[in-house]
Order: C-alpha cells, then structure tokens, then sequence
C-alpha cells in the first residue's frame, strides 16, 4: 500500500487559505491533467470556487442540480468520477456519504476545504421491528478488559442482589463500565426494514463508524426497544487511498478532526502554520464563571433577556450580528442579523462590527464521554482534555461566526464587539487572538440571572486511570455490601 500524504494549510480566516493556497494548486492539477475531487462545507463554497475560476473546467454536483440522468448525488458523483472527470466539487455532506472505490481514490487528488466535524452522537427509540434483528446486524469489533471484568466478576453478583431486595436497580447500574467500543455490521439485503428508516440508513453507512457503551450494547444483544444512543465517527478509510490529501482548516490542532487523524494513527504534515490575529475584538463575557448549556436554559429561562438588554445597551442601536439556537425564539435583538451556524463563504458581512454568539453549546454527559475516550486514544494529555474538547466543540464554531466580522478585513482599525455568555467557551475564542493584542479588550459584566442554580450532581467522564481505579473501588464497595448483607 502506499504511502498516504496529507498536508495542512492551517492559516486563520481570511488569511488566504482558499485563494492563495487551493486555487494555484488546482490550476497545477489541471494542468497535470491529474483528477481532483474537492469538498467543501456548503453550495455556496461550491458557487464561488466556480466563479472565481472560470478557466478550470470544476463540474459542481448538489441537489439543487439537476442534470437529466434522474440519478441521485451519490449516484453522479460515483458515475463522474468513474468516468474520471478531471475536476468535481461537492459538499461535505455528499461527501460523508458517498462510498468511493479504492480504484477511483487512486486516480484522485482530494482538496477538502474546512475541517470536517468527524463525530455525532445519534439517540434513537427502536422500533420493536428493529429491536429484533439489531444483535444479527451488529457485532463487537473488540471487548474491553472492563466489559468482560464485568460480566464475570460482578455483574452475576449484582443481578442476585438486585432479585433478593439488598440493593435497588439504580444502584446496581452504576456499577457498569463506562467505556464506549466500537461495532462492526453484517451486510443487509435490499429489503431490510432498516432502509425504511432515514436515521437507520445514515447510521448504516459503510463511512460511519459506530461506537457503544455496555449498557447500550446490553439493549442492542437483548433485543431491548428502549432508547439508545450511539456515537458516530467517520471512517479513517474515507482519507485512504487517495494521491494526496490537502485539507486547508484555520488552527487546525484545535478541530476534532485533527485529534480524528491522530486517534485513527493518520499522521499529517502541516505547511503553513495558524498565528494568531493580531486584531482581538472586544470581549464582553460574565464577571464570574458561567457555564450556558441547554440545561441552563432551560432551568434559567430569564438569563437570554437579561444578556441581550446588556447587549442591547452597549450597542446603542447599532446592528449586530447574531447566531442562537435554533429552537430558541423567546428573545432577540431590535436591530439583529441572525446567521446559521454554517457561516462558510458568507463574506458579505465584514462591515459589520458586533456579534452576540448567545448558542448554548455543549456536549451531553453521554457524548462528552466518548469524546474524552477518543481525545485520550489520540494522545492528547489528561490535563488538556476538557479545555480541548470546550475549545473544538463550541469555541472553534464561534472563532469562524466571528471572522465573518469587520475582524475579516487585513487592517481593519474599528473595535469589535463580541457579546458571550459562556466563560469557558470565551477563553477558548480568547486563543485564536494575539494575547498582547487584548489587554485592556475584555469587558466583564454581571447579571442578576447568572446566580448559581442548584442543580443534580453530574457524572463526570472518566480517563482510563480513573476508570480502573471507579472499577477497583466498585470491586470493594460491593464486597462490603455483600458482608453488610450475610
């Protein structure tokens, strides 16, 4: 096999990474007469490359086209580059599930324009119909040592102590393995009832690879049609086989997919290193550390209003560039613009001198577990697991919303305003600044909504030291519960 060679252009926003980076170097693969196939995050990427070059032959595909054939995107994606058309561009989501040959990869260059958020977290009701077959369709690739400890050690003692009233089921239950180990699928005939469903249909495809806990598992083996959740992550197979890999992604250490790479032993060359902006906006965050998460919305439902007549007073009328989720409606901005959270190739707003980043974004306990699981198979530090999973999941979203801002413009001497909620997502936005460029740039406010709430104690996610030494201190608990009991 050969070697695979990818190479990273990790430049900051508008820093040149498309024009004076990918754009020459398709102009060399065409003249190369070599067949390259780039993606990129939207139909809009996929307009502009178009128009800004309009002497490379680059054939768009997406479902807003429609060519005749009658054929599906994935279906004219893999008849193009079957017929090796020199030049495709489709988006990531095309991308994700469409299946190419190793034959095809090898007669292709692949450009991938902005990282590629490799995991999601999939939480599904089984269809009793389902539920039946899920234990023929799914096998274990691999058992943990802490699964099988289980199941030997512990879990028969469990079960009769459960029978017999010593302790509760809940109990029980949080003796279990937390550890999340990934599954392999059988092939399923054109007919399955899985095809009937979307959801199933995506989890199926051959990119994705799933991951499951013990209890899960336990659900999937049982033939269980309560809820499960299913981690996902895309296939390292998808970046294999190719002639060269270019992924161009502004700090790209600092993105999921990067930790993706290292967790799957893909190794990378990065040729242009990120340096931070020299321009830091103005940041205006809580005065006392504040976390905004679905959960406090939803026990503090007054924080959002009382934030945005903050920002409402700093901005004096002025417009400001906003994004919120998109199930969140009972607050807004007088004189807003709300943005998607897919911003790539909106560079129409770089006059703009105010963003209220006011989305609670945060990882579930479940979700967040698996991450910690894969940032420690990538080799990231205990230490730095946590700051990295806030900085890849919220802090790097917000750094591209915020570069659609005057913050945009090489020279821009206007101050920007950037309004959040969340301290420690801020901190992380604080690193893709030049920190002597923000003193005296944090503003801190303090608003009466943001008291502490007392809430349930949380499980937290555990590194593999901790889950030998939860396992062990397991063990001896349950053997005094057994003496307590005789």
């Amino acid at each position: 096999m050969k070697k695979l060679h990818i190479s990273v252009d990790a430049r900051g926003a508008g820093q040149g990474k498309t024009r004076t980076g990918i754009y020459p170097m398709l102009h060399t693969l065409a003249a190369s007469n070599t067949p390259t196939l780039i993606v990129v995050p939207s139909q809009l990427l996929q307009e502009q490359y178009c128009v800004d070059n309009p002497k490379l032959n680059i054939r768009k595909i997406n479902s807003a086209i429609d060519t005749g054939t009658g054929l599906n995107v994935t279906a004219e994606i893999l008849q193009a580059m079957g017929h090796r058309e020199p030049m495709l561009i489709i988006t990531e989501e095309a991308f994700r599930r469409t299946l190419i040959s190793w034959d095809i990869k090898n007669d292709y260059s692949l450009i991938i324009d902005e990282a590629i958020n490799p995991y999601s977290l999939e939480e599904l009701s089984i269809d009793p119909k389902i539920a039946l077959q899920l234990d023929n369709v799914f096998a274990l690739e691999e058992q943990p040592a802490a699964w099988a400890k289980f199941d030997v050690e512990l879990k028969p003692e469990l079960d009769r102590m459960v029978a017999q009233g010593e302790i509760t089921l809940n109990n029980a239950n949080s003796f279990q393995p937390r550890d999340w180990t990934s599954l392999k699928r059988t092939t399923l005939d054109s007919s399955s009832i899985f095809d009937e469903s979307y959801q199933w249909r995506r989890l199926l495809n051959p990119n994705s690879r799933l991951w499951v806990t013990w209890a899960d598992w336990e659900k999937i083996r049982t033939g269980d049609t309560r809820e499960i959740a299913l981690a996902c992550e895309l296939d390292a197979s998808m970046l294999m086989g190719w002639i060269q890999v270019h992924i161009a992604a502004a700090a790209f250490e600092t993105t999921f997919m990067s930790m993706w790479l290292k967790a799957n032993g893909l190794s990378y060359v990065t040729k242009v290193k990120f340096t931070p902006h020299t321009q830091s906006p103005v940041f205006h965050m809580p005065d006392n550390k504040f976390s905004w998460s679905k959960y406090r919305r939803n026990q503090q439902p007054s924080v959002l209003p009382e934030f945005y007549r903050y920002v409402e007073s700093k901005l004096q009328g002025a417009q400001c560039l906003v994004v919120r989720n998109n199930d969140e409606a009972s607050a807004k901005l007088s004189n807003e613009i709300k943005l998607t959270h897919n911003v790539h190739g909106m560079n129409n707003y770089s006059s703009h001198t105010a963003v209220c980043l006011s989305t609670a974004l945060k990882p579930s306990w479940t979700f967040n577990l698996f991450l910690k699981q894969r940032c420690t198979d990538a080799g990231i530090a205990e230490a730095q697991i946590d700051s990295f999973i806030s900085r890849s999941f919220a802090s790097y979203m917000f750094y591209q919303i915020l570069m659609r801002s005057a913050l945009r413009v090489e020279g821009n001497k206007q101050p920007v305003h950037c309004f959040i909620l969340d301290t420690e997502v801020a901190l992380g936005l604080c690193d893709y600044f030049d920190s002597s460029a923000q003193v005296n740039t944090v503003q801190l406010f303090s608003l009466k909504a943001l008291e502490p709430t007392p809430r349930m104690k949380s499980k937290i996610a555990m590194t593999p030291a901790e889950r030998q030494k939860r396992y062990r201190s397991n063990k001896s608990r349950l053997a005094q519960m057994k003496n307590s009991g005789s």
